[in-house]
């Protein structure tokens, strides 16, 4: 039976994929081409460094690398394992068939696989096999790479799988909502401990530890585990075999306890999240002033109150929040580098805007991208208001760039206190990722209006597959070109020093001494120069962007609704 429903669900994967939006496809084709357009960046990458780096940081550098995977896997899992699990509408018709419940489960698990567990496994094995290529390893390096970076996959699907099916049953069904924030948040604390726990452990382990150098791998996790048996596996040892035997047990036994709850987690929880809400107490209804504003900002105003009645609105904003803070405690927990971050402000100043940038880049344009799906079945109030496309376009725009600024603002205020930052270099810090914020801003709109999906039970994902790796490329890539300029201005002209180590830097290090040193000769006018082209080009992308959008909405905005279950 579990074979049949696997080649159902590929013949059902298969057909939405042929049936999907052209616009869908197109987006699925250009996401895969920029896929490997940076897998083959990267790869040049780790095949420089394995031809630099000595052998015996092998097994280290491997242990990491599978914990970054294990990681990644937990974090973007937990929602695409809840999805599976409880917010497809086949489960109503599947659990009327004379199928076991487990079956159905150990398809699902294949499903998700398939997304982007799978996905970042490929990812893994393609730079770890450019490692061994480069490196010249053993032949059975190759093999094992697979097995053990597979092994790791399945060990943080495990750990997604056990996180859903264990809150499921604690979390009250009336508290549904706060469920993916609660998973979310426990996924971002498993994340911490994974970076943290080399740090913790080896803590005054190592005296006059070499500046970059790598903590050690405690012996007893997995990652050492899988890091340890590529490591042999490298240099053509048979005791590969030991640590790699030992982490097959561990995968099954996670397996199997992810597998023995499937009846109470996954049957029963489903019932329980589609067997409705406690009814609510009815408010007596008072008298409400009535204010009349401008179509701009009645439009932002309705926007807002559709994202802050619902927790889950803001889950976005955790995994972000746990991305920024791994550096932050891991300096805290390191007296020489937190009294150099306090004694040096520029410098902390200069880092934390390196991390807001990317962070907000990426947060503003999914924050923005979710408008259109938001509407859900209200979309049709758009098509009859007696407003132009261009209108709701800017209603949308601004309400969904400001609340990530305010957010920046609150995290800007709090790191110039608490690390001797000016008020000026605050105030110039959030300017700066504010103008860059709009052009992201824009483009996240303009996504939104050409994938647009809606699904009640899994309300934070509002944009087809396709289009939503078409969203990360193209803010990767508006990153890359609005920071230049913002990124000649905030390096400071004493950093010419380290580029110029070597007798004659050439290519983009030498570019990069020869702007510096003008800098050092023309700050101001410099500085004039970066600011105009970073208006230029964000003002520019957000025109066009806007236009795009209420061209589209003026045509007639369409949703792709996944479910119409309540």
């Amino acid at each position: 039976m579990t074979k049949k429903l696997l080649l159902l669900f590929w013949k059902m994967g298969k057909n939405q994929f042929l049936t999907a939006p052209d616009s869908t496809k197109i987006a699925v084709v250009l996401s895969t081409i920029a896929a490997i357009f940076v897998t083959v960046i990267l790869s040049i990458g780790v095949g420089a460094m394995a031809a630099i780096m000595p052998r015996e940081a092998f097994s280290n550098l491997f242990a990491f690398t599978f914990s970054g995977l294990l990681a990644f896997n937990i974090l973007f899992g937990v929602p695409q394992v809840f999805k599976n699990l409880y917010g497809t509408n086949d489960l109503a018709f599947l659990f009327t068939l004379p199928i076991k419940t487990r079956s159905i489960y150990w398809v699902k698990f294949l499903q998700s696989f398939v997304g982007i567990p799978g996905l970042l496994w490929i990812f893994s094995l393609i730079l770890l096999t450019v490692f061994g290529v480069v490196s010249k390893a053993s032949f059975v390096y190759f093999p094992v790479a697979c097995i053990t970076s597979l092994m790791i996959t399945l060990i943080g699907m495990s750990i997604a799988y056990l996180i859903n099916l264990l809150l499921i049953q604690i979390i009250p069904v009336h508290r549904a909502k706060e469920l993916m924030t609660a998973m979310s948040a426990i996924a971002g604390l498993i994340v911490y401990v994974l970076f943290q726990l080399p740090n913790l452990v080896s803590k005054n382990a190592i005296e006059g530890e070499v500046l970059g150098e790598m903590p050690q791998m405690p012996k007893w996790i997995p990652m050492e585990w899988g890091g340890r048996s590529l490591n042999e596996a490298s240099l053509g040892s048979s005791e590969f075999i030991l640590p790699l035997l030992m982490l097959l047990v561990l995968v099954i036994l996670m397996l199997s306890l992810s597998s023995a709850l499937v009846e109470k987690g996954f049957r029963t929880g489903w019932i329980k999240l589609n067997e409705g809400n406690r009814p609510k107490k009815k408010r007596k209804r008072g008298k409400t002033a009535v204010k009349i504003h401008h179509p701009i900002i009645a439009i932002g105003i309705k926007e807002w109150r559709a994202i802050h009645r619902d927790m889950r609105e803001w889950v976005m904003f955790l995994p972000f929040l746990f991305f920024m803070f791994f550096p932050v405690i891991s300096m805290i927990n390191d007296k020489d580098s937190l009294n150099f971050i306090i004694n040096h402000p520029d410098v902390s100043w200069l880092m934390a805007q390196g991390i807001f940038l990317f962070m907000f880049t990426f947060l503003t344009g999914g924050f923005a991208s979710s408008s259109i799906g938001r509407e859900a079945y209200s979309i049709h109030l758009l098509r009859i208001l007696p407003l132009s496309g261009w209108t709701i376009a800017l209603g949308k725009f601004w309400i969904n760039w400001l609340i990530p600024i305010l957010f920046l603002s609150l995290l800007e205020i709090v790191g110039g206190i608490l690390l001797n930052w000016s008020p000026i270099q605050i105030v110039f810090g959030i300017s700066v990722i504010a103008i860059m914020s709009l052009g992201i801003a824009g483009i996240g709109l303009w996504i939104g209006s050409v994938g647009a999906k809606y699904n009640p039970n899994n309300p934070q994902n509002r944009l087809e597959t396709g289009v939503s790796f078409l969203l990360m490329f193209l803010s990767f890539g508006y990153l890359l070109i609005a920071a230049l300029p913002s990124f000649l201005v905030l390096i400071p002209t004493d950093a010419i020093v380290l580029f110029q180590q070597r007798e004659s830097p050439t290519g983009i290090f030498g570019l990069l001494v020869s702007l510096l040193k003008w800098k050092a000769e023309n700050q101001t006018l410099l500085m004039s120069i970066s600011v105009l082209f970073t208006l230029i080009i964000s003002m520019g992308v957000t025109l066009i962007t806007l236009k795009l959008t209420a061209r589209k909405i003026d045509k007639g905005l369409t949703i792709n609704f996944i479910s119409n279950k309540n």
